[in-house]
């Protein structure tokens, strides 16, 4: 048993440091932008990395300890490692930052049970009080755990939603498994059961570990919660020729595009600055001659983010209206400007098409713009 359990032990061990480590470093890169779907992240890589830790000290001194008088020692110990990453992430999602996506004072009654909970358990031997404690934590944890996944999933969609039930799943699973294999459920099994049981328990790791990676990786960090309502219009300029070349708004209902030649300069919505600056082309016009490139302007209630084309494809301005700073802003900003430069490089640097030509071509453009937001 021991030669079958102990290579999916490592592999899963394995497996479960390196997302923690994927957490550790996505959280280190996008710090500086303190998005909240970053800081639950790290929470749950926080709790993978002590829940893996005390499943695989429960492993080893299953099969490893002899002595009757550390293996209690190593049991407490592994329930205390678990219960310490449990409060580290009811802690983390217990912040004043979470107060937009779910209610804190849940997060915080939770985190007072686990602490009590796991207060107890360090000072009892009691098997029977264990075991009721145990089974309530795990209760309480699946039930915390659905009710976040709702919040979260009510708050965001498309991609970022399908990654988060991903993980969700594979939570789940990890969980389990791990339930499964607590040395104070072996009061309800006999051996043939519990042999079965840790049999059938780390395959089942692997494929919430697994399930987990698939969830997280190449996450959409920078979509913060209710991003899309701060976004009103995008404009991509051609800076030769100091002309829309596209225009995307997000303010109306249905987000629908409108056509550069159709664009009346002289309506409210393309007013950007109502002080000194009459319209758009002549903001631009502007911009060219100015010596630095900025990438964010800052008028009354409004923002206008920038941002310039890579040099070989053209001279193009990608800008970016919103009514907040958020700090996901920029990173949509510049999915949007490596989307348009893939889809149009050859389009934008061509010297056959006339401007008007360019214009009718990347008016499609629109589609890549409601997947990202969908």
């Amino acid at each position: 048993m021991r030669e079958y359990l102990l290579p999916f032990l490592f592999v899963a061990l394995f497996i479960g440091y390196q997302i923690s480590i994927y957490f550790i470093y996505n959280y280190i890169k996008q710090r500086k932008n303190k998005f909240i779907i970053n800081n639950i992240l790290i929470a749950s890589g926080i709790l993978i990395f002590f829940g893996m830790t005390g499943m695989m000290i429960r492993t080893l001194n299953l099969y490893y300890t002899e002595d009757t008088m550390v293996d209690p020692i190593l049991r407490d110990l592994s329930n205390i490692i678990i219960a310490i990453g449990a409060i580290f992430f009811l802690t983390i999602l217990s912040l004043k930052q979470f107060e937009t996506l779910l209610n804190p004072v849940v997060s915080r009654l939770v985190l007072i049970i686990a602490v009590f909970f796991s207060s107890v358990l360090a000072l009892t031997d009691e098997t029977i009080l264990e075991f009721t404690i145990i089974i309530l934590s795990i209760v309480i944890g699946f039930l915390y755990i659905g009710y976040l996944t709702n919040h979260i999933t009510q708050k965001i969609h498309g991609k970022a939603r399908n990654r988060i039930l991903i993980i969700f799943i594979g939570m789940i699973s990890l969980l389990s498994a791990i339930i499964i294999r607590a040395d104070n459920f072996s009061i309800l099994y006999d051996d043939l059961i519990q042999t079965l049981l840790d049999f059938i328990s780390l395959p089942i790791i692997l494929f919430g570990l697994l399930t987990i990676f698939f969830g997280v990786y190449n996450f959409p960090f920078f979509l913060e919660f209710n991003w899309k309502k701060n976004l009103i219009l995008l404009i991509i300029i051609d800076m030769e020729s100091n002309e829309i070349l596209y225009y995307y708004n997000f303010s109306e209902e249905n987000a629908n595009t409108i056509n550069a030649d159709m664009i009346d300069m002289n309506s409210p919505r393309n007013i950007i600055f109502s002080k000194g600056i009459a319209n758009i082309e002549e903001f631009m016009s502007n911009l060219i001659n100015y010596e630095e490139q900025i990438d964010k302007i800052i008028h009354g209630n409004n923002l206008v983010f920038l941002n310039h084309s890579d040099e070989n494809i053209g001279d193009l301005l990608f800008c970016l209206l919103a009514t907040q700073d958020l700090e996901g802003i920029r990173s949509f900003l510049e999915q949007i400007k490596r989307d348009f430069q893939k889809n149009y490089r050859s389009i934008i640097s061509s010297e056959d098409l006339t401007l008007s030509e360019k214009k009718k071509i990347v008016s499609n453009f629109d589609k890549f713009i409601k997947k990202i937001i969908q």
